[in-house]
């Protein structure tokens, strides 16, 4: 049973070696007592197998678009369910497809049909991750509001030491709290900046018995 604080997480799940990590990103979220709902991408499931993040979030896992038991609304009903969207991997190809739009499977066609918060943790090698048109699409998405967890730095699955690695998933969980800790705050907080008038008493100079030049210091 969802708490006060329980908040409805779509994780989506891209071909990454580092999908495996998901599994831990969804056990972590579950214990803080979210709803967790995990879509795949046909590249994550090369992976990971539904079966294991099926049991961890205690939903079925679905990366179909289309097919038997699939209904034609349901990425509808995936977009307007989630308060957050995570993509963790993601790919250097599904940054790519969000920026410009794209919508040829389940999880990007639900995240171009939701109006939900993004965030994004990149997986991928380190060429990949400091080419120029990546950084771009980077970019562009953090200009539409996607926010990012950074990859990390050290020794990839490929054998090569460098930035490309997924976060922790201990670090992409408080960056999702951290997402719902922001959106709340109350609206229409007092306003920081204020006129204020101090006054410490005149400062005065005799011109004769009757008469003097004052100032008051503010």
């Amino acid at each position: 049973m969802a708490n006060s604080s329980s908040k409805r997480i779509l994780v989506c799940v891209s071909g990454s070696i580092a999908a495996y990590k998901a599994a831990d990103l969804v056990s972590l979220l579950v214990k803080r007592g979210h709803e967790v709902q995990c879509l795949l991408t046909q590249g994550a499931l090369e992976f990971v197998t539904p079966t294991v993040l099926e049991t961890l979030s205690r939903r079925p896992v679905q990366h179909r678009l289309f097919g038997e038991g699939v209904s034609g609304t349901e990425h509808i009903r995936l977009a307007r369910w989630a308060e957050l969207i995570v993509f963790a991997p993601a790919t250097a190809h599904l940054l790519a497809k969000l920026r410009l739009g794209l919508a040829d499977d389940l999880v990007t066609t639900v995240a171009l049909a939701s109006e939900a918060p993004w965030l994004v943790a990149p997986a991928m090698n380190t060429v990949m991750w400091n080419q120029a048109v990546t950084r771009e699409h980077v970019a562009v998405l953090r200009e539409r509001g996607a926010r990012f967890v950074e990859p990390a730095s050290g020794l990839l699955a490929c054998g090569e030491d460098g930035e490309g690695k997924l976060a922790t998933p201990e670090a992409i969980a408080e960056a999702i709290e951290a997402v719902f800790n922001e959106r709340s705050e109350p609206a229409g907080s007092p306003a920081v900046f204020q006129k204020i008038l101090i006054t410490a008493g005149p400062t005065t100079t005799q011109i004769d018995a009757v008469r003097y030049l004052s100032l008051i210091h503010i």
